[in-house]
């Protein structure tokens, strides 16, 4: 599948199902609905009745934040389950909405948090301390070096979360999430360039679509849902399709590396099989032993003639190869069928896209 047949799936794909989609839009819209109040408050607030407020209501005001912070992150939590739920989905070649289960989404979120940890934060917050060392011993050729390898070690990390990912939606494993040399190769059978090339496609569409949402947080509450709610979900389905998808190229390129006959346009089928190992084609030779067996002498006139129709042993060693048998499909993969919902899954997939348990 190429970048635009990805970007354009991605992009429909969100809005496929409106009624799953209002429902996976469901933490989102709760969290607009607070920010939306929380704004509505300290826009008609003077920072002297805020101020007043928080001391005559510490403790309320003190769990009610809390309890805010707390809502945040859980759901932060269930949208990364929500967007490995859409890539597991999406390796699993269907096009339809992940199910809405709380519990599978906050077993896959806090998955998907500890491999962003642990990929994404750590090496980056090692190089941070190594800059502010340079700094502290006023070395600038240490620093630069160090922002130097800050911004390689980014871009590439930034290429291979989205692949590490795709590896946690497909086998559930964390260590398979974070086995670099696995991810490294199949990031180089995908292709590093092809990586970049969707990152920055889905990094501008995203980014138009945010700027828009922004726009929209001016208005008092209905802003604030709309934004969060929908404008931050659509962009969380899109993201994660368009990583499915590009994970999914994978096999795509699997199977046409392992294919031994190549495709060729033919005027009379839109794809005609041939060995490319041979130097000429079976139909060419079957025509130039056929021809070989016709006479075109001129001065043969007889049309009275007997024709004589008994095949010759060409024909009887090679029969001809029908259309259908010329332009042969591979057989599709297997299935394996989930003991605990009956979901049928293919072969290669090991946990299962419809309720999360290993295969």
């Amino acid at each position: 599948m190429d970048m635009s047949n990805i970007i354009n799936d991605s992009f429909k794909y969100p809005l496929g199902d409106m009624k799953q989609f209002f429902v996976l839009a469901i933490p989102n819209i709760i969290l607009g609905v607070i920010f939306g109040i929380l704004m509505l408050v300290f826009s008609f607030s003077t920072p002297e009745g805020l101020q007043s407020l928080v001391n005559n209501n510490f403790t309320t005001v003190s769990v009610s934040m809390i309890v805010i912070y707390v809502l945040i992150l859980v759901f932060t939590i269930i949208n990364s389950g929500i967007g490995v739920s859409v890539i597991r989905k999406t390796i699993g070649e269907s096009n339809q909405l992940p199910e809405f289960d709380p519990n599978v989404f906050l077993i896959s979120g806090i998955k998907a948090l500890i491999v962003e940890i642990v990929l994404y934060v750590i090496p980056l917050f090692v190089l941070l301390m190594l800059f502010a060392v340079a700094i502290a011993l006023k070395s600038s050729i240490f620093a630069l070096i160090i922002i130097i390898l800050f911004i390689v070690v980014a871009i590439l990390l930034g290429l291979i979360l989205p692949i590490c990912l795709a590896r946690l939606a497909e086998t559930d494993d964390i260590g398979e999430a974070l086995s670099i040399s696995n991810i490294w190769e199949i990031a180089k059978t995908i292709g590093l360039v092809n990586i970049f090339c969707i990152l920055v496609l889905v990094s501008i569409i995203t980014g138009i679509i945010s700027f828009v949402s922004e726009l929209l947080l001016g208005i008092p509450v209905i802003g604030a849902i709309i934004s969060i709610g929908l404008f931050n979900t659509y962009i969380l389905l899109f993201t994660a399709r368009a990583n499915g998808l590009l994970y999914l190229d994978r096999y795509n390129r699997n199977q046409f590396t392992n294919n031994p006959y190549q495709q060729y346009p033919n005027t009379q089928d839109q794809y005609q099989q041939y060995p490319p190992s041979q130097g000429q084609y079976q139909q060419d030779n079957m025509i130039n032993s056929n021809t070989q067996q016709l006479d075109f002498n001129p001065d043969n006139t007889n049309d009275n003639q007997p024709v004589d129709n008994k095949p010759t042993d060409l024909q009887q060693e090679t029969p001809v190869q029908d259309d259908n048998t010329t332009n042969q499909v591979l057989p599709e993969s297997g299935v394996k069928k989930c003991s605990q919902c009956g979901y049928e899954n293919p072969d290669y997939i090991v946990v299962c896209m419809n309720c999360g348990k290993e295969l």
